[in-house]
């Protein structure tokens, strides 16, 4: 288990992001991206496995996310599909020991999660509530997801910059569901 607090420095320029709602934030508040509670910058979160029981939770963050994300870079219509469809496997890869799913929560909810197929080396999914986004939740539950040697992932063009800002190189292009994408590598 790990618990981290937040309060380091906003990653958003590194995720090339154009807006940022963190308090704290160099970017102007009046452009915020993100609706919602407030900043929950300096709430204690821990990180820990998933259970299968947050399933149905953490999907619902997952559309949330995906609809934070996207929402400004592209067309709703190229990613619709993706938050309107459930993650009818997601119980089962919490499950499953050759699926590693971690979780970053509060004491009343869960902030966000990663996913990580062990057989092929190869993060699925890495999603942030859209209120907590910049508070370097996605990079904490990657360190805790990954271990040691090489990892690929497939990121949708508009969060490339959050894996490269955490170690991945770009090795071509490809595809992630129907999206434009880059495989990336982390050595």
């Amino acid at each position: 288990m790990t618990e981290i607090r937040p309060g380091g420095p906003c990653r958003c320029d590194e995720r090339r992001l154009e807006t940022c709602s963190v308090v704290g934030c160099s970017i102007a508040p009046s452009d915020t991206l993100f609706s919602g509670p407030p900043c929950s910058r300096g709430v204690p979160t821990e990180i820990r496995q998933a259970r299968p029981e947050e399933a149905s939770a953490l999907d619902i963050l997952r559309r949330q996310a995906i609809e934070a994300t996207y929402s400004v870079p592209l067309d709703r219509s190229s990613f619709a599909d993706l938050v309107a469809t459930p993650d009818a496997a997601l119980a089962e890869r919490i499950a499953n020991p050759d699926w590693r799913v971690v979780v970053a929560a509060t004491t009343n909810a869960q902030a966000g999660y990663a996913v990580f197929d062990r057989d092929r080396r190869q993060v699925t999914g890495v999603y942030v509530a859209p209120h907590r986004q910049c508070e370097g939740l996605g990079s904490a539950l990657l360190d805790r997801l990954l271990d040691d040697g090489p990892v690929g992932a497939d990121a949708p063009n508009p969060v490339a910059g959050f894996f490269e800002a955490n170690g991945f190189e770009r090795t071509g292009s490809t595809t992630w569901n129907g999206l434009d994408a880059v495989s990336l590598r982390r050595p």
